[in-house]
């Protein structure tokens, strides 16, 4: 069964060495990029990879601080060719361009061999969410991970909903010279536009998104819209995406688009999908907070963990600190280490100091669920 965090220490940290240890076996057995047994270039077509300039100088959706004081490089890149669509959809392939952003150790001493690529989320209206990697970074730049966001997502690139006019939350509507000649020919080819990313960063042609790395192991992640497993199934001729609304990831897991192995495994956090596959296409480990947790767990199955973690709220302080929604115009200066360090120390009280209206649902320093969720999912 699935373990439950409030059961007892030794089941909970007994579920996260077990998914580490498939994931250990798994990067030891894994290959690196010329091994015939992975991936190869044809499976998908690289994308045509070109840095990105202009507009107000710098990504949207990137991290708060300046990562060049902690030994990181952050590179943002457009990527474009040609997508096409997976059943239950059956659309003709379609020109798209996205970008995605890079963050990679400077030293490649630092360099783990792992990169973990989020499947940026878009939240309510279009604008997109580095929902995982801005909870994660700290702990991603301390073990020398290179990790990335991708824009997938029709809704945060233009989110015009069939109108033709974007939303003023899209990329596009944001910063309108940064990321002017974006476009996305819908939600149905977002499963190709992230295969194709990946395919960019494991087995790159032309402009390679890490530089010098070589990535030997993808883990591919997302913060998934909704605990709610009573949704509508996926219908294209509804204006319902493959995915439906339990998340993308969800539905990629199930798509003929895993299928090429480009992601080695997966960290699926918040939703479980609508109903459970029978076989998953690597390690996968479902990060369930208290908006998703069920009566009946659901069983873990090979390769397959699911970690219900009891009392963990669907966003914390240090979430709710990190996600903060962009405004049209120049971003915000980036913080200092030493800037950085103290918003750290000053968002990691859960508990130590007196705290007046603790139970508030909307997180702040001062207010919000003390409980600490970005531990469970750096944990997972």
């Amino acid at each position: 069964m699935a373990q439950r965090a409030g059961s007892t220490m030794h089941k909970r940290y007994s579920t996260v060495i077990a998914a580490m240890a498939l994931a250990a076996l798994a990067a030891c057995s894994s290959s690196n990029s010329n091994d015939p047994g992975g991936a190869q270039a044809g499976n998908v077509p690289n994308p045509t990879v070109t840095p990105v300039t202009g507009g107000y100088g710098r990504a949207i959706d990137g991290l708060r601080f300046d990562v060049e004081q902690y030994g990181y490089e952050e590179r943002e890149y457009f990527f474009e060719g040609t997508a096409i669509t997976y059943p239950p959809s059956t659309q003709p392939p379609a020109q798209y361009r996205s970008r995605m952003i890079v963050w990679t150790p400077r030293d490649p001493a630092h360099f783990n061999g792992t990169t973990v690529v989020e499947w940026a989320h878009v939240s309510v209206g279009a604008f997109e969410l580095n929902a995982e990697l801005v909870i994660q970074a700290s702990m991603l730049v301390d073990r020398g991970f290179a990790f990335a966001l991708v824009s997938a997502h029709e809704a945060g690139i233009c989110g015009s909903g069939g109108s033709g006019v974007c939303d003023p939350s899209s990329l596009r509507m944001l910063d309108p010279d940064r990321y002017g000649s974006l476009m996305h020919p819908g939600e149905d080819y977002g499963f190709d536009i992230f295969n194709q990313a990946l395919q960019a960063i494991k087995y790159p042609s032309g402009t390679a998104p890490l530089g010098g790395l070589n990535t030997r192991f993808i883990i591919a992640e997302g913060f998934q819209p909704t605990g709610n497993r009573s949704v509508p199934i996926p219908d294209p001729d509804a204006g319902r995406p493959p995915y439906g609304s339990a998340g993308p990831l969800n539905g990629y897991i199930k798509s003929p688009a895993s299928e090429v192995g480009l992601a080695d495994a997966f960290l699926l956090d918040s939703a479980g999908p609508v109903v459970e596959p029978e076989e998953y296409p690597g390690l996968v480990l479902h990060h369930l907070d208290e908006t998703a947790i069920q009566r009946v767990a659901p069983p873990n199955r090979p390769n397959h963990i699911t970690w219900e973690v009891t009392g963990s709220p669907h966003v914390d302080r240090w979430g709710a600190d990190n996600i903060v929604r962009p405004a049209p115009g120049e971003p915000p200066r980036l913080l200092s280490r030493e800037e950085e360090e103290v918003r750290r120390r000053a968002y990691d009280n859960y508990g130590q100091l007196p705290d007046e209206g603790a139970s508030a649902c909307l997180p702040t320093r001062t207010l919000g669920t003390l409980y600490p969720r970005r531990y469970s999912l750096n944990a997972a």
